[in-house]
């Protein structure tokens, strides 16, 4: 799936002019020799065309009127890159086989995959992987000095670290399990792969299984949120993945897909994008327990057993379930009174909600209000651990946003 913010489109016309590339012509016929290939592997695509929009920005439009309801996409199982397919792959059999675990597996697996199959000059999906776009730098994994200065203060950055380490580390266990594979690419390669497989994945279930696939020419939709335009899946009835209109759709018109309702730190980090004003955006934050609590040890135990995280996500909206989770969270840790009391409060985590909180979309109770001291001592902490982090950037937000609006910075 492409990365798109309506600003990103605003600089890449600004940068039209600076950024030389072939022809549109040459560009456009490609894109028709994709949809022709596609075509073969009994893929149909109805009213609508893929388009090259300005350099590294493709879409597609609609050539008719659309109605609601229409599928406008239909992708046999055998036009789709799987999971299962991966696994059944020259490195994923290894891989398999030998029993290797990666942080990633569901995405390595599909890397592993796709950079194998690029050295295979007569591979299925050779046109398919000529389309994917050449240059990955608006991927943060990728960034420069300039680009990271401006992240200074975010946690994103020892984010960025992580992940990268973390590919490292796929990357070795898959040359351990499979040394062939280092013939394929370097590590550089394989998180260039890693880069583009990951804004490409649609999570789907396929004969009752849980598969995350990549599919040709559905990972050409671009991303506008809010995205109400159309709905994916695949579909058991046509055994192939489909993507219907969910409203009319007027002839010229770009269509959109939803990438899924994620923090900015998810889209950034998989698509190169951000949404402002995301209500899904979240911190985190790192409570612990007071070492002068005379119930320390006790609240260590109870939260030991209900196994909850040291670092808890915050998300922006009050509503969410993480932020009920938090402010649960910090009621216990932050209570005073006698053990007796304690252990009445800690039949709330052995309640089901609580160990489902997991998901965004249960719904929680949570630990209900203790006391107005216990509530002003949550609040303060929550409003202490804000500071903190706010205290790491170099700016201000209105210094940001000015900077934003500069000419003088980087497409990304």
């Amino acid at each position: 799936m492409k990365d798109n913010t309506e600003s990103k489109v605003a600089k890449a016309k600004a940068q039209k002019a600076k950024s030389p590339t072939d022809s549109t012509d040459k560009s456009d016929e490609f894109l028709q020799k994709v949809t022709d290939w596609m075509n073969k592997l009994g893929s149909h695509f109805s009213k609508i065309a893929l388009k090259l929009f300005y350099t590294d920005y493709r879409g597609v439009v609609a050539t008719d009127d659309i109605a609601k309801g229409e599928v406008i996409v239909f992708v046999p199982k055998e036009g789709m890159i799987t999971l299962s397919l991966a696994k059944s792959g020259r490195i994923g059999k290894k891989l398999v086989e030998k029993g290797v675990s990666m942080v990633y597996p569901n995405n390595s697996f599909l890397s592993s995959y796709v950079l194998s199959e690029m050295s295979n000059p007569t591979s299925k999906w050779k046109l398919f992987f000529e389309a994917l776009p050449k240059s990955v730098s608006n991927f943060p994994i990728f960034f420069g000095p300039e680009e990271n200065n401006i992240l200074k203060g975010s946690e994103f950055l020892e984010h960025v670290k992580e992940l990268r380490l973390d590919m490292e580390k796929d990357y070795k266990r898959i040359c351990e399990a499979a040394p062939e594979f280092a013939s394929f690419g370097k590590l550089e390669d394989f998180m260039k792969t890693r880069a583009l497989v990951n804004s490409r994945i649609f999570g789907t279930k396929i004969d009752g299984v849980e598969d995350d696939s990549i599919v040709p020419l559905a990972d050409m939709f671009n991303y506008k949120h809010p995205s109400n335009m159309t709905h994916w899946t695949y579909s058991h009835e046509k055994k192939g993945f489909i993507v219907e209109t969910t409203e009319s759709i007027k002839a010229g018109e770009e269509i959109f897909v939803s990438y899924g309702n994620k923090p900015n730190t998810s889209y950034f980090q998989f698509y190169g994008f951000v949404i402002p004003n995301n209500e899904k955006d979240e911190i985190s934050i790192n409570v612990s327990i007071d070492t002068n609590d005379p119930l320390k040890q006790q609240k260590e135990d109870i939260l030991e057993n209900a196994k909850y995280p040291k670092k808890m996500k915050v998300a922006a909206n009050t509503d969410d379930t993480k932020f009920t989770l938090l402010i649960s969270y910090l009621r216990f840790v932050c209570f005073q009174g006698t053990e007796e009391q304690l252990n009445k409060i800690k039949e709330e985590f052995d309640k089901e909600d609580i160990k489902k909180a997991s998901s965004s979309d249960a719904k929680i109770k949570g630990i209900p209000f203790i006391s107005v001291q216990n509530e002003e001592t949550v609040l303060k902490i929550v409003k202490i651990q804000c500071e903190k982090l706010l205290a790491k950037y170099a700016e201000s937000l209105e210094e940001g946003l000015i900077k934003l609006n500069s000419s003088n910075l980087t497409f990304n």
